[in-house]
């Protein structure tokens, strides 16, 4: 049995704006036997990544056998999986031979930019949220939300001296709601895996999001 734990963990979710957690947990279960010898004990394993990614602490925890030395791969996987979602979902930096969120916002409008099935699979599942909330979850504001998220920054550091920052202009609003709308979105999902962004997308995936990755991990047997 195994699981692995995202601590204090402020991100950006799929469906828009920020999300403070005091306490994230994800976990996941491979397997539990439906009856277990009483006579073997099992000892608690517990590793630690701080820059597994998702800006928090991840642990990993997995009860094993006496002398069971597998639990370290097992962690060290999981860690690396964790990495490579961050870095998938990333709408701030560019990684080395990964398109992530970053690399189709900077193509928006321009060229269509061939992605993983992760992230259209994401896209696809935030499609059907935004139906089924009439549109109140949509992750195609992106333009919008980074012109809050700017003015926030900004504000929070003028208020360090006591003063008062500023809000988006109503012009800025305005030309960034041009670019909200998923019939701005093009999503290939049988050829090319090409998305073709006039919207800017928000990145991050929520929790739920990340148990299913998680779980589509171990089904592969990555985990």
């Amino acid at each position: 049995m195994l699981g692995a734990v995202m601590h204090n963990s402020p991100f950006l979710n799929s469906v828009g704006g920020y999300m403070k957690c005091k306490k994230i947990v994800v976990l996941l279960i491979v397997f539990c036997l439906a009856s277990c010898d009483a006579s073997i004990k099992y000892t608690q394993k517990q590793m630690y990544s701080f820059d597994a990614g998702f800006d928090t602490v991840i642990s990993y925890i997995e009860w094993v056998k006496d002398e069971d030395t597998q639990y370290r791969e097992n962690g060290n996987k999981t860690f690396e999986m964790f990495s490579y979602y961050n870095q998938l979902f990333d709408r701030f930096n560019d990684y080395e031979n990964i398109n992530n969120i970053k690399k189709i916002n900077d193509n928006a409008g321009q060229n269509a930019v061939e992605v993983s099935q992760e992230i259209i699979d994401m896209l696809l599942e935030a499609k059907y949220f935004y139906d089924i909330s009439y549109g109140k979850i949509d992750v195609t504001a992106g333009k919008m939300i980074s012109l809050w998220h700017d003015a926030r920054e900004e504000g929070m550091k003028l208020n360090v001296d006591g003063n008062l920052g500023d809000i988006p202009l109503q012009e800025e609003l305005e030309e960034a709601a041009k670019h909200r709308g998923w019939d701005k979105i093009d999503i290939n999902d049988f050829e090319t895996l090409g998305v073709n962004f006039i919207a800017e997308v928000v990145g991050l995936p929520t929790v739920e999001e990340m148990e299913n990755l998680i779980d589509k991990a171990i089904k592969n047997g990555e985990l």
